[in-house]
This record gives structure tokens, C-alpha cells and sequence, in this order.
């Protein structure tokens, strides 16, 4: 059952894009601000980036800084990303500084019409949309199987986020047919344009591709396109809607930094129609995407061992993050093998007490009894989170109960 501020949140079209100070996850300037930048050292937990990063070979961290980007540099990029990211022949793929810069030219390039955002997700899809003066129309999230349901995965519909440790091990539960707010708009719109992030940030929802195919097919009799943003689909390769893209008007954004912990490096992807395609390269102009970031973005995609160890590393960090958090009494609210998301009734006092020990996480004003934690960088990382958890839960049953004894 979602909150009353999650409701109001979704009947206003989404979390407003300047909703308090934590916008993002990782920018510490707020909880230095607060808490000062002193011992311990921070661990920041806001973001949902691989604590591992693919550890760039010596050689390439002097690459491409002395010139322009090359073309062939560019092309070793793309074609490593083809594969990588399951490419089919009949589409293409640009290469962009980060997939921030693709979100916001989409609403710019698109035909005309109105766009609905499926769900409460990340907030930049209606933030830009509504700056390229599109009205966006709510589409709340499909609902996940209720008890007593079930249906084949193959169905293609809804697979819930449960703080599995990756989507593929979701359970193969989902909805035979999708809620109607997926069929059409809310209160007689009609969108033109829909968009889905899949898995879904921060509750990793999934929508399986029978779904995505009959959304793409409304949004093409309206003369419109299907955005789905991949961010975190790297953890399960199998999910991508890549291969609807020759056949519909469907555009898939991929993004390098999360699952590769570069993100400094900024550097994402679209995979599009040719026309589409075509359009997004002249909008990004020329050397769009700089030297080093060609250079190491293609050694890393082309890394398929690291991949797959890591897609095993990280599965195992998350089910270690859901039991520190289990241990806590935290209940789960979903995630991806990334991060986990929880809720707590007393989600903002307990966000202000970990901050207080130096252990930052990501919290939503618009939902206030859900947090995000991302997975720490080591068994030390882990350790100080049980141990963050524990004082704070302790404080808390402390000035309950004075709270409770000054009312007596």
C-alpha cells in the first residue's frame, strides 16, 4: 500500500524535480554541511553505483587527452557496446556524455504530444520533458501480483522489485494482464509518448517485454515513442528491450557509469531507429564524447569476464546488504543488485542519525518512510553500516521511550 505522500506525489505528475536539498545520491555537500567533514570518513551509500570499479589498465589513463576524439576511436566504442548491450541489425547506437544528456534532448527531438512517465522514478524523464514544454501525464505503476495470482514470466508482464539480488532472480511471478492505467492515460489523456525506466530506480520494477512491446504499439499508432531507460539493466543482460527497436518506435538508454563505477567518466547511450539515431548525433554535435572516455569505455564493454565475475560479486554483496538490513528490522521496499530500498516509519529520523555517525544514504522527500542504501565498498563498509544501524535503532528506542514517560 503506498503513503498518502507517495499518492499526492503521483497525482502531481511525480516527485518535483527540486524536492529538498538531496536531488541525487552521491554529492556529500549536504551531509558535510550538516555533520562536518571530519573522523570517521564519510561511507556514502546515496548512490546506486558499482563499488567496484573496472580498474582501468594503466596504459589507458593517459589515452585521448593530447587530441580530438577519432573516429575509429569512436567505432571501437560503438562496436563494443553493440555487443555488449545485445544491439540487433536494423538499429543503431549513439554514443553521448553521459545519459543525462540524452534524457534531456529526447523531449526536444520528439513529434509533438504529451508524455507519460510510468511510476514514481527518476525524476530527471519529467523534469525534462516538462522543460521542452510537454505536458506529462501521471501513469501510475502497474501492480504486482496480489496473493493468489500468478502467471508464467514468459507472459511478459510485471515482475515486482523484491531486494532480489538481481532482476534475473526476481520471482517469476507477474500480472496476465497490465493495469489500465498502462493501456491509456489518466482522467481521458491520451499520451503520445511513454516513458519506462526498466528496472525501475528506486524500486526496481520490472516490466517484461510483452508489456514494453504492447506499450510501444499504442505509442506507434499515436505517431509517438517508447523511452526505456536500462540504467540498471546490466546486472541482468537478458532484459533488454533492444530487440524491439528495428520493429518499433522504441529507444533503449543505456548508461556506462553505474555498473562499471565510472561514472565520472559520463558517457551513455541510446539505441534507436536509424532516422532517430540520426537525428540524436547531429543534436550531440561533433566530438560529443571525449578522448578518454572513448578510449576506456570500449576496453571495459569488450571485458566480458569482468562482467560476469562481477554480476556474481555483486549478487553476493546485496544478499549480504539485505541481512545487515534484515538484522535492523528494516522492511523491504525493493531495489536492484545495486542498492536496496527500504521503509521505516521514522525514515527521516533515522536518515539523520546515520548521517550523524558518518554513513550517508539516499532519502526521498516525497516519500518519507522509504531510504535507499547502496552496497558498501568492503567488509568494513558493511561492518560500519550494522554498527550505524544498531546505535541508531537504539537512540531511537531511547527517546521513544522518554518521549513516552514525559506524556505519562
Amino acid at each position: 500500500m503506498r503513503s498518502a505522500s507517495v499518492r499526492a506525489a503521483l497525482a502531481a505528475g511525480g516527485p518535483p524535480r527540486d524536492a529538498g536539498l538531496m536531488k541525487h545520491g552521491g554529492d556529500l555537500f549536504e551531509a558535510k554541511a550538516r555533520h562536518g567533514e571530519g573522523d570517521p570518513a564519510w561511507l556514502d551509500l546515496s548512490t546506486g553505483l558499482n563499488p567496484h570499479p573496472w580498474p582501468v589498465p594503466a596504459a589507458l589513463r593517459h589515452a585521448g587527452w593530447e587530441r580530438l576524439p577519432g573516429s575509429a576511436a569512436m567505432r571501437a566504442l560503438l562496436d563494443a557496446a553493440r555487443e555488449a548491450y545485445r544491439v540487433p541489425e536494423g538499429a543503431e547506437i549513439v554514443a553521448a556524455p553521459g545519459t543525462q544528456a540524452l534524457i534531456q534532448w529526447l523531449p526536444r527531438l520528439a513529434p509533438p504530444g504529451a508524455v507519460s512517465v510510468l511510476g514514481l522514478t527518476y525524476a530527471e524523464h519529467a523534469a525534462s520533458w516538462r522543460a521542452a514544454g510537454r505536458d506529462v501525464i501521471p501513469a501510475p505503476d502497474p501492480s504486482p501480483p496480489g496473493e493468489g495470482e500468478s502467471a508464467p514470466a514468459d507472459r511478459g508482464g510485471v515482475l515486482p522489485g523484491r531486494g532480489c539480488p538481481h532482476p534475473g532472480s526476481l520471482p517469476e511471478q507477474v500480472r496476465e494482464r497490465l493495469d489500465p492505467p498502462l493501456q491509456g492515460g489518466i482522467g481521458g489523456a491520451s499520451p503520445t509518448h511513454r516513458v519506462v525506466v526498466n528496472p525501475n530506480n528506486p524500486d526496481g520494477r520490472i516490466l517484461g517485454l510483452a508489456a514494453l512491446a504492447a506499450m510501444a504499439e499504442d505509442c506507434a499508432r499515436a505517431g509517438g515513442w517508447l523511452v526505456v531507460d536500462e540504467a540498471y539493466a546490466d546486472l541482468d543482460p537478458a532484459m533488454t528491450a533492444a530487440s524491439l527497436v528495428p520493429d518499433l518506435p522504441v529507444i533503449v538508454l543505456r548508461s556506462f557509469g553505474k555498473f562499471y563505477g565510472l561514472a565520472g567518466l559520463r558517457l551513455g547511450f541510446a539505441v534507436a531507429q536509424p532516422a532517430v539515431a540520426e537525428r540524436l548525433r547531429a543534436a550531440l554535435g561533433d566530438w560529443a564524447v571525449s578522448g578518454p572516455a572513448l578510449a576506456v569505455g570500449a576496453a571495459a564493454l569488450a571485458d566480458e569476464d569482468w562482467a560476469a565475475a562481477m554480476r556474481v560479486r555483486l549478487a553476493q554483496e546485496a544478499a549480504g546488504l539485505d541481512a545487515v538490513l534484515g538484522e535492523a528490522g528494516l522492511s523491504p521496499g525493493g531495489g536492484t543488485g545495486l542498492y536496496r530500498l527500504v521503509r521505516h516509519p521514522e525514515a527521516a529520523d533515522l536518515h539523520e542519525r546515520l548521517a550523524a555517525a558518518h554513513v550517508w544514504c539516499r532519502r526521498f522527500d516525497w516519500a518519507p518512510d522509504l531510504l535507499r542504501f547502496g552496497l558498501p565498498p568492503d567488509e568494513a563498509g558493511f561492518a560500519r553500516l550494522r554498527e550505524a544501524l544498531r546505535e541508531a535503532a537504539h537512540a531511537q528506542g531511547t527517546s521513544t521511550a522518554s518521549s513516552r514517560n514525559r506524556s505519562r
